[in-house]
């Protein structure tokens, strides 16, 4: 599925806005006067390779990174000053590698995040995503840690989606698994954004997510490069060779981001 040719639909109206952002650890710069937009009920895949920035730009857009410059807007609400639980309140949700608890039942891992929701919400809300995620509900009351790589990634898009949000915010998804397990991935992802309630921005330096992608945004060292639409980015040779390029650098050029 290509949401840019007759994928996910897209309204239009801007979900997420980021100005000029620039962060960074200490005395280092990591985001360089970063701009990106997420239209609403799109899926934007923020491609770059491993030391390009993703996951500092979505700790900064959740609230985990405070800002140096720049300002953020969802659903038209300037949020730079928010806190993270502000922001999740407001409907916009993390998944990160670091979500999972492996010594927690699955289902404790899901009840996890739906903290301070009524008991029949709660109740209702694990119903929902049982059907949607049918294995969860099979391994339900397992260790989180005894999943597969896939499995645990499953897990984490479910926890992802307990509060029902607006906006999902994904920290490469695909990392570590098989190809077959990314594909897997690609499709659950697919399915959630044709459903029509979540907007989608995937941080990722795998270009098999491209399958789901309305629109890419290139990052590399801390700049973006490129913006638009999957169709454009396909076919402009000099835009995709440039991010093919930085996608497998010699592994003596791997830094990681900061975290």
């Amino acid at each position: 599925m290509s949401g840019g040719e007759g994928g996910a639909s897209v309204s239009g109206e801007l979900c997420l806005e980021a100005r000029g952002l620039s962060t960074g650890y200490g005395a280092l710069r990591v985001l360089w006067d970063v701009d990106l937009t997420v239209a609403r009920g799109s899926a934007t895949v923020l491609l770059g390779a491993n030391g390009a920035g993703k996951t500092t730009l979505l700790r900064a857009l959740i609230g985990l990174r405070p800002l140096w410059a720049g300002s953020i807007s969802y659903e038209g609400h300037a949020i730079e000053r928010w806190s993270p639980e502000r922001r999740i309140a407001a409907g916009v949700s993390y998944v990160s590698e670091m979500g999972i608890f492996g010594g927690l039942s699955v289902e404790d891992n899901l009840r996890v995040v739906a903290t301070g929701l009524s008991r029949s919400t709660m109740r209702g809300q694990l119903e929902r995503t049982y059907a949607q995620f049918p294995l969860l509900r099979e391994r339900r009351r397992e260790p989180a840690g005894a999943l597969s790589g896939g499995q645990r990634k499953l897990l984490g898009l479910a926890k992802g989606l307990m509060r029902s949000p607006q906006l999902l915010l994904m920290d490469e998804p695909s990392a570590g698994l098989s190809p077959l397990a990314v594909s897997e991935m690609v499709t659950t992802l697919a399915q959630v954004v044709a459903d029509g309630s979540v907007t989608l921005l995937l941080a990722e330096q795998n270009a098999q997510v491209l399958e789901l992608a309305t629109t890419v945004t290139i990052l590399g060292g801390g700049r973006v490069s490129f913006s638009g639409p999957v169709g454009e980015f396909r076919s402009t040779a000099d835009v995709a060779e440039q991010f093919f390029g930085l996608a497998h650098p010699p592994a003596s050029t791997i830094t990681p981001e900061g975290e």
